[in-house]
């Protein structure tokens, strides 16, 4: 048996650690601006080191490979930078562009007759509400999936779960369930910042990091003229190496956020219409269809977690 209470306790804790990304996400722009206002500081210290050495015997050539560096550093970081941004805010409103690319084909729950009675019944389990869009697809794929759109949640739904509804409606209900879970969950702000981490944030900050971190120590390992202790290692690659720490911290903790979320929303399945139809599911689909995703538990790891409701645990 599943216990509601603990089940909405879960639900409370999930809602409150599916913030963190957004935290963390403002703690890694900021090492990022951090690493941008260094690299400006440290151009603005060696012209200055430079304008006093003019009429020195001392060679210039190594301020100058140092210069050009930091200059290198300080667009790379700015560039890919903007990049980044603005291609993080693509990913998360990526579901608003496509709903508003074929916003002809929506329709409201109650005018999709093969589909509503079954939401409407879930829906009263769950303790949402069944006013929600839905959206058809050509894809194949038997796994439906939400979004929001205009302050209301969208229900894409692939021809494939119409098919595979009609022939396993038990297994259906237990998809429809878990999704109506998600709703209850408030998990779709999360998909979007996850799938953003994995696809954004995590490859190319870190790509930029890294690189940054290369090119400084290249061109400032050659001469120790300004790293002379840890406190300036610690002003030259700091930011950068916080930044990366940053993202990968981060990139652990959205995962386990978003495995989480999936866990809890099957959880909630169950609760609607039994652990059986999802144990039966996950079967079929260790078996069919194997799958890398990342952002999902395995088959394998979904059948454990139900079958201990079976046994009451």
């Amino acid at each position: 048996m599943i216990d509601e209470k603990k089940y909405l306790a879960s639900i409370l804790k999930h809602q409150r650690q599916a913030k963190a990304p957004k935290r963390w996400l403002w703690v890694i722009f900021l090492f990022y601006f951090v690493s941008i206002a260094l690299s400006g500081i440290s151009i603005f210290f060696l012209h200055m080191a430079m304008s006093e050495l003019t009429y020195s015997p001392e060679p210039l050539d190594p301020y100058y490979n140092q210069l050009s560096a930091l200059y290198f550093n300080l667009f790379l970081l700015i560039g890919l930078g903007l990049f980044v941004i603005v291609r993080y805010r693509q990913i998360v409103d990526y579901a608003r562009y496509f709903i508003s690319r074929h916003e002809h084909l929506l329709k409201e729950a109650k005018n999709v007759l093969s589909i509503y009675p079954i939401l409407v019944e879930l829906a009263s389990k769950l303790n949402v509400s069944p006013d929600i869009l839905i959206l058809p697809t050509p894809s194949k794929t038997i796994f439906p999936s939400l979004e929001r759109y205009r302050q209301k949640e969208v229900l894409i739904l692939p021809v494939g779960f119409v098919y595979f509804q009609f022939k396993n409606p038990e297994q259906g209900r237990f998809i429809l369930a878990h999704e109506l879970s998600h709703i209850r969950q408030k998990d779709l702000q999360l998909f979007r910042q996850a799938e953003a981490y994995g696809k954004i944030l995590l490859p190319l900050i870190l790509a930029i990091q890294v690189l940054s971190l290369i090119l400084k120590a290249f061109f400032l390992g050659n001469d120790l003229m300004i790293i002379h202790k840890a406190s300036d290692l610690l002003i030259s690659f700091g930011s950068e190496a916080l930044t990366i720490i940053c993202v990968l911290v981060a990139a652990i903790e959205v995962r386990r956020v978003r495995l989480n979320s999936e866990e809890l929303a099957d959880r909630g399945a169950a609760l609607a219409v039994g652990a059986e139809p999802g144990i039966s599911l996950f079967e079929y689909l260790g078996e069919s269809n194997p799958s890398d995703d990342k952002t999902h538990p395995s088959p394998d790891e979904r059948i454990k977690l139900l079958s201990k409701f079976l046994i009451g645990n």
